[in-house]
């Protein structure tokens, strides 16, 4: 009772492949366009991670402004006292301070970007009184990108009056400091 199936495997030498009984190798071409495919597969593939990389930098950067503003406001609030917000682009921190006398800060403690980022702005210091409310008039506009002319730039924008805080994309040149606009934040 022979199965003709098989048979066709054995005559065919595909039953010793099929069952792992093969002793063929594979030849040096077929080694050189799995490797020619993976080198063009790596270079597709390494930029799109590193700007994914890069964009978490700068989100992240953006973030710890954000958190130092929503912070020192809400700190004003609190304590019903003024606190000022310093932004020193020359080191990239973020400190702050109360205006009226007092040990106690308005940041918890001191915020700095990473070292390949870079942060733009119109407004320094910006000082949120006791109920919250920024002194900025126009609107403050702060844009966090990264070194080395990558395309990278996220911004925060601080609305007068209110305080009312947004991020988002920046489509300007963040070096152009007297013309940073908030219209460019979106």
């Amino acid at each position: 009772m022979s199965n003709p199936f098989l048979n066709h495997l054995h005559k065919t030498k595909k039953l010793d492949v099929v069952l792992g009984n093969s002793n063929a190798g594979i030849t040096l071409i077929e080694m050189l366009v799995v490797s020619v495919i993976i080198a063009i597969l790596s270079a597709i593939a390494v930029p799109n991670v590193l700007g994914m990389f890069n964009f978490g930098r700068v989100k992240e950067g953006i973030a710890q402004v954000e958190g130092g503003f929503k912070e020192a406001q809400r700190q004003a609030i609190r304590l019903g006292k003024q606190c000022r917000v310093t932004i020193n682009a020359a080191n990239n921190t973020i400190t702050a301070q109360t205006v009226e006398a007092t040990p106690r800060n308005c940041l918890l403690s001191e915020r700095k970007l990473n070292d390949n980022l870079e942060i733009s702005t119109n407004d320094a210091i910006i000082t949120f009184g006791s109920k919250g409310n920024p002194d900025n008039d126009p609107a403050s506009v702060y844009i966090v990108y990264m070194t080395g002319g990558t395309l990278e730039q996220r911004c925060l924008v601080i609305a007068p009056g209110l305080g009312i805080m947004r991020t988002g994309d920046y489509d300007g040149d963040p070096t152009d400091i007297p013309n940073l606009d908030a219209n460019n934040c979106s």
